[in-house]
């Protein structure tokens, strides 16, 4: 599996098209062939501004209890681009196409830079089987595809800490749809995103039900994933990878990093009823369970380590012509375990000393004000470092459109 996957990925830059396409937007994920334009091109672009930091005094933003890492940077003060992208996708048939993006993500309008963020190649043997392998987005479920119908200004406290926000890696995803509702997906993944390394690898598969009945809609799924890790360090701040954020206090944490395995599993549901007047009245639920085991380091110290993470999301929303109103509510219930010689220096170290449990609530309100644009105004009691609350309001700025078509 290891070797086919090398191959396939090797192949995708002597492709003779390029085209970009929107992150984590999959426009082939559905299995039903349909009739669709052979180029499409497009740009996305989201702006925001908050009324105040979510980071520690020192620029740091380390929730007690959890081992960080990835993407997860702090909400900062004043404007900055969630995220921006040019994308677009070339059918050469009815079973081939590819597509691609390049795109930017959580930075001030002086530190833009942009980054290849997809380019996968997609086969469709039969209606009922797809194959897509290269630089993609997972699978699992809607809040790390980016396909749930309630879009926050903010990450959840779930994909920023379990994921280090954005799953975005080398890999290859087949997946059937054996009857009509029913999805059944494997996916493997060369391993860069957290919580796995480079070249360690990580691998998961996925159950999904979507059908409507009558004025009931009802999406359902559940996955799990395992994801290996060699020396992973919190590289947001040690600067791997290259997209470290630094501190605005100057303050650099101790260096630790952890050796092991990391077993994940979740169920995800959105179930929604429309009314005869057109609104939408819905509920989706989120739980994802986290467990590794391994060891941590210090530059000097070792220890053994494991841990277990549940992490919930609940978010009620109501849909009603050009306004969407949604409550989400957030927490994460952390257990640590390290044991021998260096356990409770490394310990401290990593910020692993806590008896609490990380919350946050979330209420927005988004005005569709056209079918490409949307405003969003949001307010949040953000107790997620400490149990006093850090209250800030967030109003965004949210475009996406289709540029060309032929």
């Amino acid at each position: 599996m290891q070797r086919l996957m090398s191959l396939m990925l090797c192949a995708l830059p002597c492709l003779p098209c390029l085209a970009w396409a929107h992150e984590g937007e999959d426009h082939s994920q559905g299995m039903q062939n349909t009739s669709t334009p052979k180029l499409s091109i497009g740009a996305s672009a989201h702006l925001t501004t908050n009324s105040k930091d979510a980071a520690e005094t020192d620029g740091l933003w380390r929730i007690p209890g959890a081992l960080m890492g990835g993407h997860a940077t702090p909400i900062e003060k004043g404007e900055y681009v969630n995220h921006a992208s040019v994308w677009g996708k070339y059918v050469f048939n009815p079973k081939w196409d590819i597509q691609a993006a390049i795109a930017t993500h959580d930075a001030q309008f002086s530190d833009l830079s942009a980054e290849l963020e997809q380019l996968q190649i997609n086969f469709r043997p039969t209606n009922q089987l797809q194959i897509q392998a290269g630089r993609m987005s997972t699978a699992l479920a809607p809040s790390l595809s980016h396909h749930s119908e309630v879009s926050f200004t903010e990450a959840s406290l779930m994909t920023d800490t379990l994921f280090g926000r954005h799953v975005q890696d080398e890999g290859i995803r087949v997946q059937a749809q054996p009857i009509k509702g029913l999805t059944v997906g494997v996916e493997a993944w060369r391993g860069d995103f957290y919580p796995a390394t480079k070249g360690e690898g990580a691998q998961d598969i996925f159950v999904q039900f979507n059908r409507q009945w009558d004025a009931w809609d009802v999406k359902l799924g559940a996955w799990s994933m395992q994801a290996h890790a060699v020396l992973r360090g919190d590289d947001r701040y040690t600067g791997d990878h290259g997209h470290s954020h630094g501190s605005g206090g100057g303050t650099i944490p101790v260096d630790i990093r952890f050796t092991g395995k990391t077993k994940l599993n979740g169920l995800w549901a959105d179930l929604g009823r429309i009314s005869n007047k057109g609104s939408k009245t819905g509920v989706q639920y989120e739980v994802v369970q986290s467990r590794s085991k391994g060891e941590l380091f210090d530059p000097t110290r070792k220890a053994d380590y494991s841990n277990d993470y549940t992490s919930y999301t609940i978010t009620p929303y109501y849909d009603y012509k050009k306004l969407q109103f949604a409550y989400r509510f957030e927490r994460m219930d952390v257990k640590n375990t390290v044991s021998g010689s260096g356990a409770a220096i490394i310990a401290q170290e990593a910020n692993l000393l806590t008896s609490r449990s990380p919350k946050r609530e979330t209420v927005q309100v988004t005005w569709r004000m056209k079918p490409h644009l949307s405003t969003v105004l949001a307010y949040t009691r953000d107790k997620t470092l400490s149990d006093k609350s850090n209250n800030r309001t967030t109003i965004s700025l949210q475009w996406s459109d289709t540029l060309y078509q032929r």
